[in-house]
């Protein structure tokens, strides 16, 4: 190959090694922004409204509870405090509060409700273990249960028994097809399935726990407010916590739902000034961070890297067609020009 063209095969390479290292950049500081820097939002504690609250028949039914939500603690918006004011607007008088890999967040939810609306709402202490094989709730544990980020079955069974040994309730939450199977997780001990997360209706497994006598609740799987459209239902004869959770370990519950968007949560909040000037990296990053969940979404990962160094490479065809271009018309040029003469003679032949 001749040296120009060495030199040129060169200069590619070392403007694609920067080009990734400077996606990688981008990318890795968009994500820690969107992580750990200012929250985009500032939410008003005490000013939460609702536009519509559910209708079901209150003579069998006197709690309406939510199994799945976060705070500030694990990747929620809210402060615990937040969250249960959120609850109360929603129509809610009980929640389990089930950060991701700790229970720091529903221990100070249930201390500020217990010291605020001990007659409006009741907390209940969870946990989300979540991972790439399964999203799993702890509902009633004493301590959190460790992350493990690929578990084998086996492990997933010993997670299991070690909720149950806490005297806590296990349930499956938005089940998925890269979970184990139902029958799996039936045989390993969980004690429910959720069927509704958000505004998401899980039939399948509603009727799977119909029939195998399972338990079946509803989450909101609330990080930042937003309507709500499912309510799971329990009857007590005392409004404590303790009488709620009994409820739930004998699987007697029910629920309510609306067609999604018809509630209109009216949200209070304010944009945050430290956030303005890193809007742009806070949108790329949770972007990024919906795409690389757990690896959910490989698909959509391997097109948009497909999209990224596409460009950089269209964009040095681009490059090599204009200076190719510009060298074929300097070329023409040259030619067209006349040749001027040095002034010196010629010797006749």
């Amino acid at each position: 190959m001749p040296t120009t063209g060495k030199t040129e095969v060169k200069k590619f390479f070392g403007r694609l090694i920067a080009f990734s290292v400077f996606s990688v950049i981008i990318i890795g500081s968009s994500v820690l922004i969107y992580e750990f820097g200012p929250p985009e939002y500032v939410y008003m504690n005490g000013r939460w409204t609702s536009e519509y609250l559910p209708t079901y028949n209150t003579t069998r039914w006197n709690v309406l509870l939510d199994q799945h939500s976060h705070t500030i603690h694990s990747d929620g918006k809210l402060t615990p405090a937040q969250n249960i004011q959120w609850h109360i607007a929603n129509g809610f008088n009980a929640c389990v509060i089930t950060d991701h890999h700790t229970i720091a967040g529903a221990l100070e939810a249930r201390e500020y409700a217990r010291a605020n609306y001990p007659d409006d709402i009741k907390v209940i202490i969870g946990e989300e273990w979540s991972n790439d094989r399964v999203h799993l709730n702890f509902l009633g544990i004493t301590s959190a249960i460790a992350e493990i980020e690929d578990p084998t079955d086996a492990q997933i069974q010993a997670v299991i028994t070690q909720v149950h040994d806490q005297g806590g309730l296990v349930v499956v939450n938005h089940y998925r097809s890269n979970y184990p199977s139902m029958d799996n997780l039936r045989d390993w001990g969980v004690d429910y399935f959720e069927i509704f997360n958000g505004g998401t209706f899980y039939g399948a497994q509603l009727a799977y726990c119909n029939a195998n006598g399972l338990g079946n609740i509803t989450g909101t799987d609330m990080h930042t407010p937003k309507s709500v459209n499912a309510w799971t239902l329990v009857n007590v004869t005392t409004f404590t916590e303790e009488a709620i959770f009994t409820e739930l370990a004998n699987r007697r519950t029910n629920f309510i739902n609306i067609t999604p968007g018809v509630n209109r949560y009216a949200i209070d909040y304010e944009l945050n000034p430290d956030a303005e000037w890193l809007r742009l990296p806070i949108l790329f990053g949770q972007m990024i961070e919906e795409l690389t969940d757990e690896g959910e979404d490989a698909v959509a990962i391997v097109l948009g890297l497909a999209w990224l160094f596409g460009a950089f490479f269209i964009a040095e065809v681009l490059r090599i067609v204009k200076h190719r271009y510009w060298l074929l018309v300097s070329k023409r040029k040259a030619a067209m020009e006349p040749v001027q003469s040095t002034g010196v003679a010629r010797k006749a032949p």
